[in-house]
């Protein structure tokens, strides 16, 4: 019996490794990820796109980043250009421009919302003085440096150049030498230019010098955790000579993705989310050019997809039924 009893000991002990180095090796067995895939609409679909970009109506803005994956495809749509909503018109490369050698799919994306959804792509520089360091402190530095950035505007094929006027210590704290910098700009890009191409000023909290209105699109304000529609009207006050379609009041999702940003109080007294907030909001004078979002990539992580951008273009610009 003690014999029987040691034979089925062994045998149950066998059995039990086998099992063990089955179970290991199948979770050592490589197998391929799962990619999300973006919808794919008809032609039809992607004309009537286009043709509501070219309309007049409010324009959504979005600094967009944490794309970049070298050589090959991000399982997440939360990190690639295909998955950013087919109703924002308009997108700061704030993540760097994707390189067709390095970022193949990256590149395929961009181009795919640029030519085919028919969404601007920008450029975008800070004027701080690490950007600057290279360049000689006097006119003709300001015009070299005005010159890169149209180049690389240019030689990436993309529409027009966002720049954030942040000087914090540069030659451009200086109002008159950020004025020569946007008028050599205006040369090539922005209303003034007849190319077609977009110029903006982004800012956070110095305004930009209401002498450039004429020479820029639109601007964009850094009006972070703003939390009514009474500071946004200020906002607006303050930057005297440019038009209501000029300006584009921002949120941020570095902070706020989460909650869809900050309490906001519209104009009759009701309380949403800053970022839709934003949105229904124009300023006493007319209909703001349009609003936008920093870090918008983060609310696809949300439990709805982009939920907070898609009901506050929604709600800026609703659907005609």
């Amino acid at each position: 019996m003690e014999k029987v009893f040691k034979i089925y000991s062994q045998m149950s002990l066998m059995l039990a490794l086998v099992f063990w180095l089955s179970a290991c090796q199948k979770q050592n067995t490589p197998t391929p990820l799962t990619l999300q895939k973006p919808t794919v609409y008809s032609n039809d679909y992607y004309v009537k796109l286009r043709a509501y970009k070219n309309s007049d109506h409010a324009r959504f803005f979005i600094w967009l980043a944490d794309y970049g994956v070298k050589g090959g495809i991000s399982a997440s749509l939360g990190e690639r250009f295909a998955g950013v909503p087919d109703s924002v018109d308009i997108i700061s490369l704030w993540g760097g421009i994707p390189d067709s050698v390095n970022n193949p799919n990256d590149y395929k994306e961009m181009r795919f919302n640029q030519r085919v959804k028919g969404t601007k792509l920008l450029d975008v520089t800070l004027v701080t003085p690490d950007r600057f360091a290279s360049y000689s402190q006097d006119d003709n530095g300001i015009k070299q440096f005005a010159l890169k950035l149209v180049k690389d505007v240019y030689d990436n094929d993309l529409d027009g150049l966002d720049i954030d006027y942040e000087p914090n210590g540069s030659i451009f704290s200086s109002p008159d030498n950020f004025i020569k910098l946007m008028v050599y700009l205006s040369q090539y890009v922005g209303p003034k230019s007849g190319t077609g191409k977009l110029l903006d000023i982004d800012y956070y909290g110095d305004i930009p010098p209401a002498v450039l209105a004429p020479y820029v699109d639109f601007v964009v304000q850094q009006a972070y955790g703003n939390g009514s529609a009474n500071q946004l009207q200020n906002n607006y006050n303050a930057l005297n000579g440019y038009k209501p379609g000029q300006y584009f009041p921002a949120e941020t999702f570095g902070d706020y993705f989460a909650t869809g940003g900050v309490p906001f109080t519209n104009v009759d007294g009701t309380v949403v989310t800053s970022l839709l907030g934003f949105g229904l909001w124009n300023p006493t004078q007319g209909r703001k050019g349009g609003f936008g979002v920093f870090y918008g990539q983060r609310d696809y992580y949300n439990p709805a997809p982009y939920g907070y951008i898609r009901a506050a273009i929604q709600g800026c610009n609703p659907a005609k039924k």
